[in-house]
């Protein structure tokens, strides 16, 4: 990830969100450098980095402990789909044209 490419700064500035999906805790990871370098050029598109939270987590398998968290395929896709419809936070960039993103999150089941 260091350096952080140019090429990724300027793909985030012309999207509406970038979503970082860290293999390990969200602090001080990969997420966190792209989000410097994106201020550092000026670039406000939200960032959000998916990873685990830097806490003890309790003993479990795999799969329980990424439940418990809320790191599972679907809500990591059910809180981007809130975002992107601006109804969790960070929110996307409102589409050109458009006001700020709002709309009701659907159920995913």
């Amino acid at each position: 990830v260091l350096p952080v490419p140019r090429s990724i700064i300027a793909l985030a500035a012309r999207h509406r969100i970038v979503i970082v999906i860290e293999d390990g805790v969200r602090a001080g990871g990969g997420g966190s450098r792209i989000r410097q370098e994106m201020r550092a050029a000026g670039v406000d598109t939200a960032l959000n980095e998916v990873g685990l939270p830097v806490e003890f987590l309790a003993h479990g398998t795999r799969s329980e402990v990424l439940e418990r968290v809320g790191l599972t395929a679907q809500q990591v896709a059910h809180d981007i789909v809130a975002q992107v419809l601006g109804t969790k936070v960070p929110f996307a960039r409102p589409l050109p044209g458009q006001g700020l993103p709002t709309g009701e999150l659907p159920r995913i089941q």
